[in-house]
């Protein structure tokens, strides 16, 4: 079986800011593969349009996840408005785990010397370590309340003043607030 080549041409022949206007041209709606081959060869650089193409391929998937993932960060700060930062943090270690699945079903496609699975497998025990724990406040939270909510329920039923369908109320009130 053939090796895949760890780096494309682009990679290892360019330099770091030819490699950012490349990058520029590919991101550049209307430029085309020839183009950039065209501005290579104006700089000096025979780099063939297969190889521009591999290269383009690659960096216009991974602009395409990070332009995804970037709405859809928008969309869940938006969303969010005034809820609690948790259910934030929750729906972004969501996102992060959707990307980080995408990007081990794309596996032949990325470049295994700049991701290491290892290191994605821990972000996912993490993300999942963080949703566990986040649950567990979430559990204690609402067992609190309810606590607090038996308590004043028992409280208020010992003051004769007040009828059992305004306490029933407070109490749906309180325990509301955790559904």
């Amino acid at each position: 079986m053939a090796r895949r080549r760890a780096h494309s041409k682009i990679e290892t022949e360019l330099p770091p800011e030819l490699i950012e206007k490349v990058n520029a041209f590919l991101a550049t709606p209307g430029k085309t593969y020839q183009d950039v081959v065209d501005y290579l060869q104006d700089e000096g650089y025979e780099i063939s349009h297969s190889s521009v193409g591999r290269y383009g391929k690659r960096f216009l998937s991974r602009l395409e996840k990070i332009k995804t993932a970037r709405e859809q960060a928008k969309v869940i700060v938006n969303e969010a408005g005034d809820r609690p930062t948790s259910e934030l943090t929750e729906a972004t270690n969501q996102v992060a785990i959707q990307m980080i699945l995408e990007t081990l079903l794309d596996i032949e496609s990325i470049d295994l010397d700049d991701i290491k699975l290892k290191d994605l497998f821990k972000s996912v025990a993490l993300l999942e370590r963080s949703a566990a724990d986040r649950d567990k406040i979430k559990m204690e939270y609402r067992q609190r309340v309810q606590d607090s909510a038996s308590k004043v329920k028992d409280t208020l039923s010992q003051n004769k003043k007040i009828d059992q369908e305004t306490i029933n109320l407070i109490e749906r009130e309180i325990l509301g607030i955790v559904r």
